[in-house]
């Protein structure tokens, strides 16, 4: 059977386009047990097929985001967001935060 790619595309719209991946995590930092199990697979994807962004919200100021997310520099993103004065003591940082992420053109 022949493969018809212009029917494939018809239906399949993520033939012709990336899929955008966000990862957003306060535990992306260097050898973090979540860092450590999922870094491998994530800097692996196939950036052909993947967009990828990561997104780390930084509780402490000295924390730093891990190297595996550093892999890809030239096609992936990365972000980091630390909490300011006024979030002392206040669990709502990571809203205003969202709302930034929600701006975004993904």
């Amino acid at each position: 059977a022949k493969y018809d790619m212009e029917h494939k595309e018809h239906h399949h719209p993520c033939i012709t386009r990336k899929i955008k991946l966000l990862v957003i995590s306060g535990v992306l930092t260097e050898g973090h047990s979540n860092t450590e199990s999922f870094g491998g697979m994530l800097s692996r994807l196939d950036r052909t097929v993947f967009h990828v962004t990561y997104v780390l919200l930084q509780e402490r100021p000295n924390s730093t985001i891990a190297n595996f997310t550093k892999a890809q520099s030239l096609v992936d993103h990365i972000h980091i967001f630390s909490k300011e004065e006024q979030d002392i003591f206040n669990g709502a940082w990571t809203n205003r935060i969202a709302k930034h992420i929600e701006s975004w053109e993904m």
